[in-house]
């Protein structure tokens, strides 16, 4: 019985990977996540501002409010589409994007409040 099993397991093709081969399809995966998810999320942003202000959807602030939360649905729901799919550096790409403006914005804190050692 276990012969049977290894035998069946090693006559399947084993899963190669698309970018050993193609490692440009990366780098162009990498910047479509990177630039991609906000083109996206512009798009969104537009997209519900004009159905919001045409619907006169109450009061500003809760308008701001749902707003955030959905233009940050993208950055949760896509990288695990994109996992799943196999386009790994799609979603390595949008999380970056994600993470670099933080880490921007948090060595610029430290610099300003003089934490640097400068």
């Amino acid at each position: 019985m276990a012969e049977n099993l290894r035998q069946s397991y090693s006559e399947k093709s084993p899963k190669t990977d698309f970018y050993i081969n193609n490692p440009g399809k990366a780098v162009g995966d990498f910047c479509l996540g990177f630039f991609g998810i906000w083109v996206v999320d512009t798009i969104v942003w537009f997209l519900l501002a004009g159905v919001f202000s045409t619907l006169n959807a109450g009061i500003f602030g809760n308008f701001l409010v749902s707003m955030w939360i959905i233009l940050i649905l993208p950055f949760i729901i896509f990288p695990i589409i994109f996992f799943n799919i196999g386009r790994r550096y799609v979603a390595i790409g949008i999380l970056s994007s994600l993470v670099l403006p933080l880490i921007i914005f948090g060595a610029c804190l430290i610099i300003i409040s003089g934490l640097g050692g400068f």
